[in-house]
């Protein structure tokens, strides 16, 4: 198993060759092909949280996997629409935008960012052709994966791996402290 992985995955991980091999969890426990016992810390690189094999989760994915498994965001669903109404009903937004990844949802937090300032210089102006396009984000933080979201990060590393692919994108910049007042 390792060896294939090692020949047919790329390694953008790091992944050590005796690394173990989990082959079930329950919980935040799990484990590996020789039966050790491991506690979960990483959920996922925080994407996971609920735990391996919890079964109230089963039980949902299973019965809506024998209806709907994926549905183009084309086409309408009745649970996208009653979860669209749950949370416009409980937070402050008045709609919703369903994505896939941190990757999506920080690409789209940018677009809606910009578009609100686009929006809001042409109520002042209908002819603006300029308005608020640059981002401030903080530093030694990780945005997800995509080239945008990497250029709004400020460690080093990461930096280095987008401008050896190609130049960052532009307008983004971290101020070198934070400027909230944490008190």
């Amino acid at each position: 198993m390792r060896r294939d992985e090692n020949e047919c995955v790329v390694n953008t991980y790091g992944r050590a060759l005796d690394a173990p091999v989990f082959t079930h969890g329950s919980g935040c426990v799990m484990w590996d092909s020789d039966g050790n016992r491991y506690l979960d810390f990483c959920a996922g690189i925080a994407v996971n949280v609920l735990g391996h094999s919890d079964p109230d989760w089963v039980e949902a994915v299973c019965e809506h996997a024998g209806k709907l498994c994926h549905v183009s965001n084309l086409y309408h669903t009745e649970p996208g629409a009653t979860l669209a109404r749950k949370l416009t009903d409980t937070c402050f937004a008045d709609r919703v935008f369903y994505c896939n990844s941190g990757t999506e949802a920080n690409e789209g937090a940018i677009k809606f960012a910009r578009k609100y300032q686009m929006t809001t210089a042409k109520a002042k102006d209908e002819s603006a052709t300029e308005w608020a396009t640059e981002t401030v984000s903080f530093r030694r933080v990780l945005y997800t994966g995509s080239h945008t979201t990497a250029s709004t990060m400020w460690t080093p590393i990461l930096k280095d791996f987008c401008r050896r692919l190609s130049p960052p994108t532009p307008r983004f910049h971290s101020p070198p402290s934070t400027p909230f007042n944490a008190n």
